[in-house]
C-alpha cells in the first residue's frame, strides 16, 4: 500500500532544503577588516578668542582617509596645573565651541581628539593655552566723513594698549567672523573705499591682547547709505552776458556722489524761484532775455537728496 502521495514527497523535499540553508548560516557577516580599527588623523589647527564672556574655540579638520568614518570630536580642558577633563562631545562636522564656564585671570588649556564609530580616538591636537582677562570697553562716539572716493571712520579713544577690529557687511546685523582690517588697529581710525551703489554697515570691537584676544562687545552699528548723502551747496556762482545769451558757471563739486546740478531763476524780487534746467557739468546757458532784476541760484543733486541753494547771482543788465 503506498502511504505517501506526490504532494507529501514534495513537502518533505522543501523542508529538507530549508534546513540546509539554516545549517549553512546564509547571510552571516565576515570578520571586521583592519580598516575598521584604523586611527583617524588628529586635528592640526586650533585657535581661540575671548568674546562675550566665553572662550570661543575653533579649528579646521580634513579627514584625509576617506575609509575612516568620523563619528565625533571630544574637547578636553585643563584648569591651571590640573589634568585634562572632557567637557564636550561634539558631532563630526563641528568646527567651533564656546566655553562659558570660565573665570578672568585663570589659565586654561584645551585640546581636541577625533573619534570613530568604534570609539578609536586620534592623537591629541596641538594644545592651546589661554588666560582670559576683563575685556575693554565697547567703542563709542563713532562718526564718519567722506574724503574724495573714501570714507574715514573715527571713534573715541579708550585705554592705552587697546586695539580695534572693524567688521563690514552688506546686510544689517550680519557680520563675518574675520574683520575687514588686515591687522588690529592701534588707533581709533579706519579708511575704506566709498560704496555708492548700496548701503554698507560697520561695527567696531575693542581688543585687549594677552595670550588670547580679549574682545569687547559690538559697537553701535554704523550705516553708510548713499541715499542719505546731502551734497554741499555749489560755490562761486557767476553770470556772464554775451549778446542775447547768459552763461552761468560755478565750481564743480568734489563730492563723488554728486550726480548733477539744478538751475533756478527768479525774474522779480519776492517771487518764487523756478527750475529752468538740469545739467551734469558746472555750466548753464540761459537763452531767454532777462531783466536786471533777474537772479539765479544752483543746487547740487545727490543720489536722493538735493543740496541747499548756492549764493544768488544777478543778471545785472536791462533787457533790450
Amino acid at each position: 500500500m503506498n502511504i505517501f502521495c506526490k504532494k507529501h514527497i514534495l513537502l518533505l523535499v522543501l523542508l529538507f532544503c530549508a534546513s540546509l540553508v539554516i545549517a549553512t548560516g546564509c547571510g552571516k557577516k565576515g570578520p571586521p577588516t583592519l580598516r575598521a580599527f584604523a586611527q583617524p588623523e588628529p586635528i592640526r589647527e586650533i585657535r581661540a578668542v575671548h568674546r562675550d564672556g566665553k572662550v570661543n574655540i575653533s579649528w579646521s579638520y580634513n579627514n584625509a582617509n576617506q575609509h575612516i568614518v568620523i563619528s565625533g570630536i571630544r574637547l578636553y580642558r585643563a584648569e591651571g596645573s590640573n589634568g585634562y577633563v572632557e567637557i564636550a562631545k561634539l558631532p563630526a562636522g563641528a568646527r567651533s565651541y564656546a566655553d562659558a564656564n570660565i573665570a578672568y585671570d585663570k589659565q586654561y588649556r584645551y585640546k581636541l581628539r577625533v573619534f570613530t564609530a568604534r570609539n578609536i580616538e586620534s592623537g591629541d591636537s596641538a594644545a592651546l593655552a589661554v588666560r582670559p582677562v576683563s575685556p575693554p570697553e565697547v567703542p563709542s562716539g563713532i562718526n564718519y566723513r567722506i574724503v574724495g572716493n573714501n570714507i574715514e571712520i573715527e571713534w573715541d579713544r579708550t585705554d592705552e594698549g587697546t586695539f580695534f577690529n572693524i567688521y563690514r557687511s552688506a546686510a544689517k546685523g550680519s557680520y563675518q567672523s574675520a574683520p575687514v582690517n588686515e591687522k588690529p588697529l592701534s588707533r581709533p581710525y579706519f579708511r575704506d573705499t566709498l560704496n555708492l551703489r548700496a548701503p554698507v554697515y560697520y561695527v567696531i570691537v575693542a581688543v585687549k591682547q594677552t595670550d588670547i584676544a580679549n574682545e569687547s562687545g559690538l559697537s553701535a552699528e554704523l550705516v553708510i547709505d548713499p541715499k542719505t548723502f546731502t551734497p554741499k551747496p555749489p560755490v562761486d556762482l557767476r553770470y556772464v552776458r554775451s549778446g542775447n545769451r547768459g552763461y552761468l558757471t560755478w565750481k564743480d563739486s568734489e563730492e563723488p556722489y554728486v550726480k548733477g546740478y539744478r538751475v533756478y531763476r527768479r525774474k522779480e524780487p519776492f517771487t518764487r524761484f523756478e527750475l529752468i534746467g538740469e545739467v551734469n557739468v558746472p555750466v548753464y546757458l540761459d537763452e531767454e532775455r532777462v531783466g536786471s532784476r533777474t537772479t539765479y541760484r544752483v543746487t547740487a543733486v545727490g543720489p536722493l537728496k538735493e543740496s541747499r541753494p548756492s549764493a544768488e547771482v544777478g543778471a545785472g543788465q536791462v533787457a533790450e
